[in-house]
C-alpha cells in the first residue's frame, strides 16, 4: 500500500552510510457512514454496517450501500494517495401507498 522507494547510492570501502527511507502512501483513508443496519460494500466486499473506516489503494473503487426494503446506492470513487475521504449515505426506504374500498362504504377494516 506504499510506493516503492528507489535511490542510487555509492558505497566506499571502509565507510558506513545511512540511507533514511520514508515511504509515501499509495492509498487514502475513507470513512463511510450509512443508515443504521445498512451494509457497506467496497468493490463487492462487505466492510461492515453503520460507519466503517478503511484504507483504499489508489485508483477507482465501487461503493455500494444496501439494506432490506431500501433502495441500494452505488457510487464510483477515484482515490488519490494521501487524501482523506468522508461520505455519508442516507438510503431511501421502499414505500408505497395502499388504499382500500369497502362495500358498504364506511365498513370497519
Amino acid at each position: 500500500m506504499y510506493l516503492t522507494f528507489e535511490k542510487d547510492i555509492v558505497i566506499e570501502k571502509g565507510k558506513n552510510i545511512q540511507v533514511p527511507v520514508t515511504l509515501k502512501p499509495n492509498f487514502a483513508t475513507a470513512t463511510l457512514t450509512a443508515n443504521e443496519g445498512a451494509q457497506i460494500y467496497i468493490d463487492g466486499v462487505n466492510k461492515g454496517t453503520g460507519t466503517v473506516r478503511v484504507p483504499l489503494i489508489k485508483g477507482k473503487h465501487i461503493e455500494e450501500i444496501k439494506r432490506n426494503n431500501y433502495y441500494t446506492k452505488t457510487k464510483e470513487i477515484n482515490i488519490v494517495p494521501g487524501q482523506y475521504l468522508t461520505q455519508t449515505f442516507t438510503l431511501k426506504p421502499k414505500t408505497g401507498t395502499f388504499s382500500v374500498m369497502t362495500t358498504p362504504i364506511g365498513a370497519e377494516i
